[in-house]
């Protein structure tokens, strides 16, 4: 946990995507507010929240498809 804060804190929006997928979107901006002082950006709320959606809808695809091989 404390490599994904130093994430939030680090200038690049790569790593703010990172931590965003590791955590969560909402609690990554809200952890960066509070951090920080000062409002996140409207680029990073997208970053955190396009990384998150798209790992997880992948994860959660992957899923579905292996119970419908296995006849779950």
């Amino acid at each position: 946990m404390s490599h994904a804060v130093g994430w939030i804190e680090r200038g690049s929006v790569f790593w703010f995507g990172l931590a965003a997928v590791l955590i969560n979107a909402f609690w990554v901006v809200a952890i960066a507010r509070v951090l920080t002082g000062s409002p996140v950006g409207e680029r990073r709320i997208l970053v955190a929240s396009a990384a998150y959606a798209i790992v997880w809808a992948g994860m959660f695809a992957l899923i579905g498809y292996a119970a419908a091989a296995a006849g779950i």
